[in-house]
């Protein structure tokens, strides 16, 4: 990777050289008037896939941690996320190298208190 690459290459490029993980391209999520860039992937460990998207948190998901984003017949949720602070220890920033991020998952059988719609576009290859 390459510090000139752009941020979602180089996360194309980081999933692609994961044991275990299958990066299926970039995508882009609209949730609300606000838009992120990531990767959609599958990981052998869990069943579905993920998008992990740059960026700070949406801000229905501020408002409450109990929502879900529905996509289709989908429904994915906030499976994780990572704040950057300046405390961080080095170890840390280096490990969570692309800065603010968070992971959304496809729900099973969870119920959510809000839902809101949310768009994908997956890169065409």
């Amino acid at each position: 990777m390459t510090a000139t690459q752009n941020p979602v290459d180089r996360l194309k490029e980081y999933f692609s050289n994961l044991p275990g993980i299958t990066c299926l391209g970039a995508v882009n999520v609209k949730i609300g008037k606000s838009n992120w860039s990531g990767v959609k992937y599958h990981d052998a460990n869990w069943e579905g896939d993920r998008l992990y998207l740059l960026g700070d948190l949406p801000n229905t998901y501020k408002r409450s941690s109990n929502t879900g984003y529905k996509n289709g017949d989908d429904v994915w949720y906030v499976a994780c996320y990572y704040a950057s602070r300046e405390d961080h220890p080095a170890s840390v920033k280096e490990f969570q190298s692309f800065g603010n991020n968070f992971i959304l998952a496809i729900a099973k059988e969870i119920d959510f208190k809000n839902i809101a719609s949310m768009e994908i576009e997956l890169e065409q290859k």
